[in-house]
């Protein structure tokens, strides 16, 4: 009878080879369309509420879309922001220069559930807003923002958005 080759924490190579097979082949079971359709829905809807506080210029409804935790992560414009304190800080200093946001025209875009806990969403956007000091600005860009289900539903814990000045007047 041969003896099993033991590791220096006493587990047999024969059950560590088992334990690294089984996690392999233990990829959670694909989603049925039905269980995508309800993710993707409520991705939207969150982000749907989000454009609509963008809209209204409310910088609290817009920060309630996005994670708790010093996690999070921004990139925004060639800038990246860690943790929730600077994200919301960069929130308030940009918008309390703005006056009104008068047109925010978001794509459909594309949404990819990654999980039931977790999906991708990038939009094409055009926006156009007056800052306090009365000058307008176009732009339009793209966003991208990845989605997790948490214990306070969905919220985005990354998110990236590049955008490209049309005019000021």
């Amino acid at each position: 009878m041969r003896s099993a080759t033991v590791t220096r924490c006493g587990l047999r190579l024969r059950d560590i080879a088992l334990v690294l097979y089984a996690l392999g082949c233990s990829r959670p079971a694909a989603l049925s369309p039905d269980d995508t359709a309800a993710v993707a829905a409520a991705v939207r809807l969150q982000f749907d509420s989000l454009v609509g506080a963008i809209r209204r210029v409310d910088v609290d409804r817009m920060l309630a879309a996005y994670a708790d935790d010093s996690a999070l992560t921004r990139a925004l414009d060639g800038r990246l922001l860690r943790g929730r304190a600077a994200v919301e800080q960069d929130f308030r200093d940009g918008f309390r220069a703005v006056r009104q946001v008068d047109s925010l025209v978001v794509a459909k875009g594309d949404l990819r559930v990654l999980s039931p806990t977790a999906a991708v969403l990038t939009v094409p956007l055009r926006e156009v807003f007056t800052v306090t000091a009365g000058v307008r600005t176009t732009l339009h860009g793209t966003w991208t923002s990845v989605w997790s289900r948490g214990p306070k539903g969905w919220r985005i814990v990354q998110d990236a958005a590049v955008h490209v000045p049309e005019s000021n007047r």
